[in-house]
């Protein structure tokens, strides 16, 4: 990181700089319009691993169940939290492997609800929902706190909260999400004494599993498609990354739809896991689409207008059986504006007779070589 700047001032302050680390600090004198020899000293900022404060609607993948309310903590929530499988997912930074304790403010009619926590894909725990709030409303969020514990690595984690449970619960009932605290140890870190290098304005990857998603169906008119999002509740797979995937994509358009915020611009490659049928031995393609808005909302388009919203196809191999999934031989590349983008994943192609379910796509950012195209 390279930063300059000048000052009337005998004294700097560097905390607009938001460093963390080693860094080397020149300082130089200018009188007359003569800049003087530099003088130069390496300073080490340290990082507080304090609270860290999670919106539940910023780790949502699922547009669908975005909550607008003012009255929120960070103006929204997360709603329509209806089919086990759904949830929130964050990649979450520790600076030191422990247990932590992890608060989640919630809003449940439900007063037995309860979610499933996986922390870097394996169930941990569970939030209890014990309070009758009441759900949440225009102009009204009474929001209540449940407490676990979360034991995290060093480094770069994943913390996912979803709706899960068995018949007997009813499927761990229905709660609302609306932000989670991760409290920290406390204590200072320099990052640039650990022994494995560390980049914290991103993490190494995001997986964005296809039950986080919204499911997508297309209609067609007069040459014309809409897109939807409709109902369809995941499907249960024990081999499964997150223990589900979307199935039920038989038609034409249908597909999953994942809102992802992305932290840098840049491009980004996608790996893509998903299940066929064991006895399809013919390969199939995936069609992908990337977009800055929801293609729900922005009305009719032609098969050309929608295919300038970066469309690429991924070729899916033979099958190994229902919610067995493999990950593709091959991978896709797209330029991805920093902020919310909208990646699709849906059945194309002539005849309609081939079937697939998605286990996951995980995103890793490659850097800003190349430039957008």
């Amino acid at each position: 990181m390279l930063a300059s700047g000048t000052t009337d001032s005998t004294s700097l302050d560097l905390s607009q700089f938001d460093l963390a680390g080693n860094y080397t600090v020149t300082v130089y004198a200018v009188k007359n319009g003569v800049r003087s020899e530099g003088a130069s000293a390496t300073l080490s900022f340290l990082t507080t691993f304090g609270d860290i404060v999670l919106e539940a609607e910023q780790g949502l993948m699922n547009y669908a169940l975005y909550r607008g309310n003012e009255v929120a903590h960070g103006g929204a929530y997360v709603g329509g939290i209806d089919n086990a499988g759904q949830g929130v997912y964050f990649n979450v930074f520790s600076y030191a492997a422990g247990t932590y304790a992890f608060d989640c403010y919630y809003t449940t009619g439900s007063p037995t609800a309860t979610n499933y926590i996986y922390v870097n894909g394996e169930q941990t725990g569970t939030f209890s929902f014990t309070e009758n709030t009441g759900w949440g409303a225009t102009g009204s969020y009474p929001s209540a706190m449940a407490t676990a514990q979360v034991t995290l690595e060093e480094g770069w984690n994943t913390i996912a909260v979803i709706k899960n449970g068995t018949e007997s619960d009813n499927y761990g009932s229905f709660a609302e999400l609306d932000y989670f605290v991760l409290h920290g140890d406390g204590q200072q870190y320099n990052i640039d004494e650990y022994e494995t290098p560390y980049d914290l304005s991103i993490a190494p990857s995001y997986r964005l599993e296809g039950e986080y998603g919204a499911f997508l169906t297309r209609n067609t008119s007069g040459g014309e498609m809409t897109w939807s999002v409709t109902a369809n509740a995941p499907a249960p797979a024990a081999d499964a990354s997150g223990d589900f995937v979307m199935g039920n994509i038989n038609d034409l358009g249908q597909g999953v739809e994942w809102a992802f915020l992305a932290p840098k611009a840049g491009r980004y490659s996608i790996e893509v896991a998903y299940a066929r049928d064991s006895a399809a031995s013919d390969e199939i393609a995936a069609t992908f689409y990337f977009a800055d808005e929801r293609l729900s909302e922005i009305g009719a388009l032609t098969a050309d207008e929608l295919a300038a919203y970066g469309k690429q196809e991924l070729t899916l191999g033979a099958g190994s059986g229902w919610g067995v999934p493999a990950v593709a031989s091959e991978t896709i590349e797209v330029w991805l504006d920093a902020g919310e983008n909208f990646i699709y994943a849906v059945k194309e192609g002539e005849g309609g007779t081939f079937y697939f379910q998605i286990d996951y796509i995980e995103l890793t950012y490659l850097g800003e070589q190349g430039g957008q195209q």
